[in-house]
C-alpha cells in the first residue's frame, strides 16, 4: 500500500511540473492618497498567496516580476491609512488608492485555508496576529490562544498548555504548522503543543468539524499557524527580543534574521526560555513547576516563474518539571528535580505551488521525528522513552473556472511508527497509515456563496504484542481498520455591506488511538491510573454552525451558535477506585451532545476613536444522551478588554489596556469529578514603540493576576491536588527591530 501511495504522489507531481505555463507576468503599480491625490511612500504591498512583499518608493511606485498568470489578492497598508485588499487579474499596471484613517485599524488578513478574506469565507475562520495575542506576555503559545473566544486551555502548571475548542482537545483538534499536520503524541494531556512562538506571524482557528481539507480527527476544529513572512524583495531585516516574568523568575529571549533577493529568500529564528517554579498567591512557589525551552527554525523560499517553493525546518526541545504533590518552596529553583519530562521535535516540510492557466497544484511533504522521555527514578536515565516518526503528504489541485465556481480536489495521508525505547511501556509499539481523498466545490450566486464537499478516509492501526510490568502482563497485538465518508455543505450570504449570515452543516470522524485502546497503568504527569478499551469504535460527528456578523465603522458584532452531536464519543471518566494511591480513570463510549456558542463585541466610540472596548462570551453545554456530563469540560466565561491608544506627533505610540476574565461556576461535571467555583482575574499592561537616535524600540510591560487572586481553573490538571493557578506576576519586554 505504501508503495502505491508513493507512486500516485510522484506521478501527480510529475504531471503538474510538465503542465507548467512558460509565461509569467510583471506588475508595475502605484499607491496614491485618495484625498490629496499624492503618492504614498513606503507603503507595504504584500501577496499572501505567494508570501512575497515589497514597499513603495518615494514616488509611490512598486514592482513585482515573474508573477503567475492567475487571480491573486494584493494587500496594501501604510501608516495613517486604512489597509486595503484587492484582486489582481493579470494587469500590467494598476493604481491603488488608500484613504486616510485616524484609527489604528487591524490589518486586513487573508485566510490561509481558502485564500479569502475572513468576511468572505463560507465557514467562519478566526484569524489573529500572534503579536497581538502576546501583548500580555503568555508563558506558552497555548495560553495566548486562550484569549480567543471559544478557545480554552487544558493546563499542567504554568509551562504546559493544550488548546481546547468548544470542549474538545488533544486528538480531536488538528494543528498545522509549517504547512503540515503536527504529530507529536497529541494524546498526552500532560504536555503542550510543543511549539515555540518565534517565527509565527498569525494563527487561524476553525471551530467544529474541519476534516475535509485537513484530514480525519479534526472533529473539534483546526488550529493553523502561519509562518512569518519573508522580508520584502531585495531587503534584509532582523530583530532581538527579551522578556522577563516575575511569576516564574523566568527569561524569554529570541531573535531572527530575514534576507530576500529576487528569487531566493531565507528566514532564521531562535529562542530560549528558562523559568523557575511559578509563584502561587501569597508568595510561595509550587515545587517542581519549572520548565525550559529551546527552538531553532528556518525557512528557505525560491521563486521561478510559476513555481513557488519553501523548505522549512524547526527543532523544539522542552524540559518540564511535574509536580506530583502540593509542595511549596520559597526559592526560585531551576535545577532538574524528579519527576520531569523532556520532549524534542524535529519538523521538516517542503511546500510547493505550481501555477498554470486557471489552475494551480499544491503539494507538501513532511517528516516529523518526536522524542518523549519521562524521568521518575533517575535524573539521567529515562524510564519512559517514546519515539514517534511521521511521514505526511498532501497533493491538491485547485481551479477557479469550473462552471463558474472553484473546485478543490486532492489526496493526503501519513505513515507513522511509534517505538518504545525505555523499560516503562505506556503504549505498545504501533504503526498507523492514513489515506484520504477529498473534494470541495464553491460557487457564487449574487451576494451568496454555496459550498459543498465530500471526503473518504481510511486508517489502519497495527500494534505489536508487548510485555509490560516486568513480564507479568502481556498486551496482545491489535490490528484495526477504520473507514469513513464525511460531507459538508455551507451557505454564506451578505444582507448588505455590513451584515453577514453563515450556516454550515458538516460531519467528522475520529478513530481511537492506540493510547485509548490499550493503556493500562499509571499515566505520568496526570496523577492518574488509566484503563483503556480494545473494542472502542470510531467517533462520528455532525455539527450545525450558524453565524451572524455586523461590521460597522465604530461597532462590530458576531454571534456564532453551534450544535455538535458526537456518536460513540470516547470519554475518560473517573471511577470510585484507586490503584497505587492513584485515582482510576477508565475509557468508555457514549453518545454526546455539545452545544453553545460565542458572542463577540468590539466598540470604538466616535469621537473617542482611540478607545476600544472588546468583550467575548463563550458558552458550552455538554451532556450524554443517557444523562450525565463528560469530564473536563470548560466553564462558561466572559472576557473583556479596554484599551486606549496614546499617539504623539513624535515617533512615539503606546497602547494601555485592562483585561478581565470571569469564569462561571462549573457544576456540570462527570461522576466523581468535583465542581469548580467561579473566579475573576484582572490584568493590565502597556505596549508601544519609540525611537532613540533613529532606532525604533518596542516595549511591553504589565501585570497578570493583578489582585493576586487564588483560584483553580476547571481545566487544570493540578485541580485534583488542590494546587491554585499562578499568582500575581509582573513582566517587562524589549524588542529591537534591525533594518
Amino acid at each position: 500500500m505504501y508503495r502505491a501511495v508513493a507512486i500516485r504522489l510522484l506521478g501527480a507531481i510529475a504531471i503538474s511540473l510538465a503542465s507548467l505555463s512558460l509565461f509569467a507576468q510583471s506588475l508595475n503599480g502605484k499607491v496614491i492618497d485618495s484625498d490629496s491625490n499624492t503618492p504614498v511612500a513606503y507603503a507595504n504591498v504584500y501577496i499572501p498567496e505567494l508570501n512575497v512583499g515589497t514597499s513603495t518608493d518615494e514616488s509611490g511606485q512598486f514592482m513585482f516580476n515573474d508573477l503567475p498568470r492567475q487571480n491573486l489578492q494584493i494587500q496594501v497598508s501604510a501608516v495613517g491609512f486604512e489597509a486595503k485588499l484587492l484582486s489582481w487579474r493579470g494587469e500590467a499596471s494598476m493604481e491603488i488608492f488608500l484613504s486616510e484613517s485616524h484609527l489604528d485599524l487591524q490589518e486586513v488578513l487573508v485566510s490561509v485555508p481558502s485564500g479569502k478574506l475572513g468576511f468572505e469565507n463560507v465557514s467562519a475562520v478566526s484569524s489573529h496576529s500572534l503579536e497581538d495575542l502576546e501583548h500580555s506576555s503568555p508563558l506558552t503559545i497555548s495560553e495566548a490562544l486562550s484569549l480567543i473566544p471559544g478557545v480554552n486551555e487544558l493546563t499542567t502548571g504554568a509551562g504546559v498548555g493544550k488548546p481546547v475548542l468548544r470542549g474538545l482537545t488533544s486528538n480531536r483538534v488538528v494543528t498545522y504548522t509549517q504547512g503540515i499536520r503536527l504529530e507529536n503524541q497529541q494524546w498526552g494531556d500532560e504536555h503542550g503543543l510543543g511549539l515555540g512562538d518565534v517565527g509565527i506571524e498569525r494563527v487561524e482557528v476553525i471551530k467544529g468539524p474541519a476534516s475535509l481539507l485537513y484530514g480525519s480527527d479534526a472533529i473539534g476544529g483546526v488550529i493553523y499557524f502561519l509562518d512569518d513572512r519573508f522580508a520584502d524583495l531585495e531587503t534584509a531585516e532582523g530583530f532581538i527580543n527579551s522578556r522577563y516574568n516575575s511569576g516564574t523568575a523566568g527569561w524569554h529571549a529570541d531573535g531572527g534574521v530575514k534576507v530576500s533577493g529576487s528569487s531566493w529568500r531565507i528566514n532564521l529564528f531562535g529562542s530560549f526560555d528558562d523559568h523557575a517554579d511559578y509563584r502561587l498567591p501569597k508568595d510561595e512557589r509550587l515545587l517542581n513547576s519549572r520548565f525550559k525551552k529551546q527552538l531553532v527554525k528556518t525557512s528557505i523560499g525560491y521563486q521561478d516563474r510559476d513555481w513557488y517553493s519553501t523548505l522549512n525546518y524547526s527543532f523544539v526541545k522542552n524540559q518540564l518539571g511535574l509536580a506530583e504533590d502540593f509542595e511549596t518552596s520559597n526559592q526560585a529553583s531551576r535545577e532538574k528535580l524528579l519527576p520531569y519530562q523532556t520532549t524534542g521535535t524535529h519538523l521538516l516540510s517542503w511546500q510547493n505551488k505550481h501555477y498554470f492557466g486557471n489552475s494551480k497544484i499544491r503539494w507538501t511533504v513532511g517528516l516529523i521525528s518526536d522524542t518523549r522521555k519521562e524521568f521518575e527514578e533517575s535524573i539521567e536515565e529515562a524510564g519512559l522513552h517514546l519515539q514517534l516518526n511521521t511521514f505526511s503528504y498532501d497533493l491538491r489541485w485547485e481551479t477557479d473556472d469550473l462552471i463558474g465556481g472553484q473546485l478543490i480536489a486532492g489526496l493526503q495521508g501519513m505513515l507513522q511508527e511509534n517505538t518504545n525505547k525505555g523499560e516503562e511501556v505506556l503504549i505498545p509499539d504501533a504503526s498507523i497509515s492514513d489515506f484520504g481523498l477529498y473534494s470541495t466545490y464553491t460557487k457564487l450566486f449574487g451576494k451568496s456563496t454555496l459550498q459543498a464537499g465530500l471526503r473518504f478516509d481510511r486508517r489502519k492501526l497495527d500494534t505489536d504484542r508487548t510485555t509490560i510490568e516486568g513480564g507479568t502482563e502481556v498486551l496482545e497485538a491489535l490490528d484495526r481498520s477504520f473507514t469513513n465518508l464525511t460531507a459538508s455543505a455551507g451557505l454564506r450570504t451578505a444582507f448588505s455591506e455590513d451584515w453577514l449570515f453563515r450556516l454550515n452543516l458538516s460531519s467528522g470522524f475520529r478513530a481511537p488511538n492506540s493510547f485509548e485502546l490499550m493503556i493500562n497503568g499509571e499515566h505520568p504527569g496526570t496523577n492518574r491510573y488509566e484503563i483503556g478499551r480494545r473494542d472502542l469504535t470510531k467517533e462520528q460527528s455532525w455539527q450545525l454552525d450558524a453565524g451572524l456578523e455586523y461590521q460597522g465603522e465604530h461597532f462590530e458584532f458576531a454571534f456564532n451558535p453551534f450544535y455538535n452531536r458526537i456518536s460513540d464519543f470516547i470519554t475518560i471518566t473517573p471511577i470510585d477506585s484507586t490503584i497505587d494511591n492513584l485515582p482510576v480513570y477508565r475509557y468508555n463510549q457514549e453518545d454526546a451532545i455539545f452545544r453553545g456558542g460565542e458572542l463577540g463585541l468590539h466598540w470604538h466610540p466616535h469621537p473617542i476613536d482611540v478607545l476600544h472596548v472588546e468583550t467575548g462570551l463563550s458558552l458550552l453545554f455538554a451532556s450524554f444522551d443517557d444523562g450525565g456530563h463528560p469530564a473536563l469540560m470548560p466553564s462558561h466565561d466572559l472576557s473583556t478588554s479596554v484599551s486606549y491608544e496614546f499617539i504623539s506627533k513624535e515617533p512615539v505610540e503606546f497602547t494601555f489596556f485592562i483585561r478581565h476574565k470571569l469564569a462561571f461556576t462549573q457544576n456540570r461535571v462527570a461522576p466523581f469529578e468535583e465542581s469548580t467555583p467561579s473566579y475573576q482575574v484582572w490584568g493590565a499592561g502597556i505596549f508601544g514603540a519609540f525611537e532613540v537616535r533613529g532606532q525604533e524600540i518596542d516595549i511591553e510591560a504589565g501585570v497578570k493576576n493583578l489582585f493576586d487572586t487564588e483560584y483553580i481553573d476547571h481545566l487544570s490538571r493540578y485541580k485534583i491536588l488542590g494546587i491554585p493557578a499562578p499568582g500575581r506576576s509582573l513582566y517587562l519586554g524589549v524588542k529591537v527591530p534591525i533594518g
